[in-house]
């Protein structure tokens, strides 16, 4: 029996659990009171030595780019985030942006292997990835187009308090803009913010094809567990 604990870090809460071989079997998350490097350091590794899991690497799936298991930015994190490798950590981590763990777990779950589609996570931020007829396209970071002079990202940003019928007419810009761009009408929706105003499939007309996940929250905590 194999116990391991994997991490996802956002910008605003820090998630966690611990897998029975791949299954999940216990779910933590907590908000960040800040999100500068140390702080964030400091809490990964009480977490870590906490779960008493005895394997080498710890996955972590980030809100932002990573080349080479260093950070090259984090848009919505606090502090000089560029080239940090997270060496102080414990314990050796491998880190993945967070919308790219999301699309490895999604993809070896859902029938989402022929086409094009744009798998979108809600959050402080928009986390996105391409994934065309089954091969991802990492570290895209399309919540950060303009639009009307801002990053798009900023339409459904959980640090703004929006109604849901709000909340939906501003993903239906953000749909409307992305097939504009990217020429399809597949997408994933998934995050905290989903399932926060309770998404479902049904809140959208027939002129997208929608899939929302179940446990729209844990799905770049799934698909951190995947890496290692």
């Amino acid at each position: 029996m194999t116990i391991k604990i994997a991490i996802d870090l956002g910008a605003t809460n820090l998630k966690w659990g611990i897998f029975e071989e791949d299954e999940l079997i216990s779910f933590h998350s907590h908000p960040l009171t800040k999100t500068t490097p140390q702080f964030v350091f400091a809490e990964i590794n009480s977490i870590i030595l906490d779960s008493k899991t005895k394997q080498k690497i710890v996955p972590i799936s980030v809100p932002g780019q990573v080349v080479d298991e260093k950070i090259v930015n984090f848009p919505n994190m606090k502090g000089d985030w560029k080239g940090q490798d997270f060496s102080s950590i414990c314990r050796k981590v491998f880190l993945r942006n967070d919308a790219d763990c999301a699309a490895n777990y999604l993809k070896s779950h859902y029938k989402i292997n022929e086409g094009r589609w744009l798998s979108l996570c809600f959050g402080t931020g928009l986390g996105t990835t391409i994934i065309e007829n089954g091969r991802i396209i990492p570290n895209l970071d399309l919540g950060l187009i303009e639009y009307r002079e801002q990053p798009i990202e900023r339409l459904i940003s959980s640090k703004v308090n929006f109604s849901k019928s709000q909340f939906l007419e501003n993903i239906g810009v953000i749909l409307h803009k992305f097939s504009e761009l990217f020429a399809t009408k597949n997408y994933i929706l998934s995050g905290g913010s989903i399932a926060k105003y309770v998404i479902t499939e049904d809140d959208f007309d027939s002129d997208y094809n929608i899939l929302i996940p179940d446990n729209s929250e844990k799905i770049p905590l799934l698909g951190s567990n995947l890496l290692v």
